[in-house]
């Protein structure tokens, strides 16, 4: 999405954070959903907790995807990368950067940094929710189970450690446009030394595991009907898009990486 359709949220270390319309949605849909099922039955309390709770839930969930956004960022520019901003939208979230990587060291930092903010996000939700819980597992509140209920404040970190743990797996699947992808790509390209052949075998990869998700989205949807499957085959067509675009960028950019400028120009234009 162009930078004049979306609404600037903040700037953090001067890189400027947008939302787009969509991002509004999800926002209400998550509150509702977090103070009406997830919170509400993990609590046993008022509805105004279950609301206060269910917005910080929400809250905290974009939280971590903006700081897993700024470790791309931030790593990208310390590598010299210029960053235009980071976007949260309806599927997740965004950094945009004025170039690409023009190595596999500088794509390798710049692709393990959000995964790392992420996996130590939930370390610190996990500490914080042991040291916490006086009864019980703090598992149970990361993964509650039927008749369980805590306080609001461990109901909260677990929401959190359970968040950031799903946005690391799912991050490090080795399948473009994903993180895992783009650590990939950055291994072979640095094996092979071809920039070109890495993109298209982490894009083949992209395009079979969005596959497969759609498919997995599609026989939940028609074994239960449930609406988060829709979400899912839509991630699906998503993930598949961008997974197909860098196929064709990388058969594109093996074809013409001998052709010079000089090769295609006319030497006497009218």
């Amino acid at each position: 999405m162009p930078l004049g359709r979306n609404m600037q949220l903040a700037r953090i270390f001067g890189i400027r954070i947008g939302v787009s319309a969509s991002w509004f949605v999800v926002l209400f849909f998550l509150i509702y959903w977090l103070s009406n099922s997830y919170f509400h039955e993990l609590l046993g309390g008022s509805q105004t907790t279950d609301y206060i709770v269910a917005v910080a839930g929400a809250l905290g969930y974009f939280a971590s995807l903006v700081l897993h956004e700024l470790g791309h960022a931030l790593a990208a520019r310390r590598v010299g990368i210029p960053i235009v901003g980071i976007d949260l939208w309806f599927l997740g979230g965004l950094s945009r950067m004025r170039r690409e990587p023009q190595s596999a060291s500088e794509e390798l930092k710049v692709a393990a940094a959000g995964p790392a903010v992420t996996l130590l996000l939930f370390g610190l939700c996990l500490l914080a929710g042991t040291l916490l819980a006086t009864t019980g597992s703090f598992t149970d509140v990361a993964l509650p189970r039927a008749g369980f209920t805590t306080t609001p404040v461990l109901a909260l970190i677990g929401w959190l450690a359970f968040v950031n743990a799903m946005l690391f797996v799912f991050n490090i699947v080795p399948a473009f446009p994903l993180d895992g992808g783009r650590i990939a790509r950055a291994v072979i390209w640095w094996r092979t030394g071809d920039r070109n052949r890495a993109t298209v075998a982490s894009g083949r990869a992209g395009q079979a595991f969005a596959l497969a998700l759609g498919l997995l989205g599609l026989f939940e949807f028609a074994s239960s009907g449930d609406m988060l499957a829709l979400i899912t085959m839509l991630l699906a067509f998503f993930l598949y898009q961008a997974a197909n675009a860098a196929v064709i960028q990388g058969a594109l950019g093996k074809r013409i990486q001998h052709i010079t400028v000089a090769d295609i120009m006319d030497r006497e234009p009218v």
